[in-house]
């Protein structure tokens, strides 16, 4: 170390002397004092040093502390962004869910009702047809019924013209004969009376050269007045006055 220090109490600089022994004695006490000197010296500025790193220690943890709280904070408003991003979510998917299941039950609520509408609908509409057809039929059964009046002079009445001459019944065997072409057999069976009556008319019908000739007219007592039937091979044709309505009451409905 060098031989001149400078305190820290006086500028001046400070000699020391070995001449003699007691010029030694006098340098070991400076060499204390100055051991002495040095060793506080140090202390200071350790003690220095340590408060500068205490104060830069506190500084970075308060940084620190600052730091973790803003990171904190930060977490905080993004959790609850985040939650409340994803409550919204689910309180609009509820709602969703809800509205859908309102919109499906309304749905179905008033496909129900249109169903049970269109079957009232269908089935008053049945029941209007139904009594259309049967009043139809009624009347027709009725208004036929007058023109079935089997007249005693029918077949003697040579002045009277076919078209209008021509009985209902017999109009309607000829109907009946007129798919009847390749039978062999036929027989055409009328209430005894209708036969009586109008029996030269329907064997005229049968003399027909398109018919077989093995052909007949036969009164039967379990038809009624009104009946006509063809017999053939192949089945019977009613073609009186039931069997007429029947066909126009399936028309109608």
């Amino acid at each position: 170390m060098a031989g001149i220090l400078k305190s820290s109490k006086s500028t001046a600089p400070r000699i020391i002397k070995t001449v003699s022994r007691r010029g030694e004695t006098d340098h070991a006490a400076a060499d204390a004092n100055l051991t002495e000197f040095n060793l506080s010296d140090l202390a200071e500025q350790g003690r220095e040093q340590l408060q500068k790193c205490q104060l830069q220690v506190n500084a970075m943890l308060e940084e620190a502390h600052q730091q973790a709280e803003q990171i904190k904070s930060r977490a905080h408003d993004a959790g609850y962004a985040e939650g409340w991003q994803a409550a919204q979510a689910e309180i609009e998917s509820h709602i969703d869910c809800r509205a859908e299941q309102k919109a499906k039950t309304h749905v179905e609520s008033l496909h129900t009702a249109v169903v049970q509408m269109t079957q009232q609908y269908d089935d008053w509409m049945q029941h209007y047809v139904d009594a259309l057809t049967t009043t139809a039929i009624t009347a027709a059964g009725q208004l036929t019924r007058s023109q079935l009046t089997l007249p005693a002079d029918l077949a003697d009445n040579k002045t009277a013209k076919p078209a209008t001459s021509e009985h209902l019944l017999v109009r309607w065997a000829r109907e009946a004969l007129h798919g009847t072409r390749s039978e062999n057999r036929l027989t055409l069976a009328v209430h005894p009376t209708t036969l009586a009556q109008l029996g030269p008319a329907l064997r005229a019908l049968l003399a027909h050269s398109d018919l077989p000739e093995d052909s007949e007219v036969i009164g039967d007592a379990t038809l009624d007045v009104g009946d006509v039937v063809l017999r053939q091979n192949s089945g019977e044709i009613h073609a009186g006055l039931e069997a007429q309505l029947q066909r126009l009451g399936e028309q109608l409905r």
